[in-house]
């Protein structure tokens, strides 16, 4: 997961918005995650032309990611 994570720095705008996205006064994306091929986790970050900064790492069964978990 770290190098997935990593790699947002040169992928980041490449990957869709979260379906919470709308909930958040920034575009907030989405990189999903897992072993053998098959997705388990989602990344959920936002970045500008300096940064990633990833907000939080769900399971993908979690229900959606909420601005009150950012206080």
């Amino acid at each position: 997961m770290e190098s997935a994570i990593s790699a947002l720095a040169h992928e980041a705008e490449h990957h869709p918005l979260a379906r919470e996205s709308d909930a958040f006064d920034f575009p907030l994306r989405q990189l999903n995650f897992g072993v053998s091929g098959r997705a388990t986790h989602r990344v959920l970050y936002s970045f500008d032309d300096v940064k990633v900064l990833v907000y939080a790492v769900r399971l993908l069964s979690q229900g959606d990611f909420a601005a009150v978990e950012l206080e």
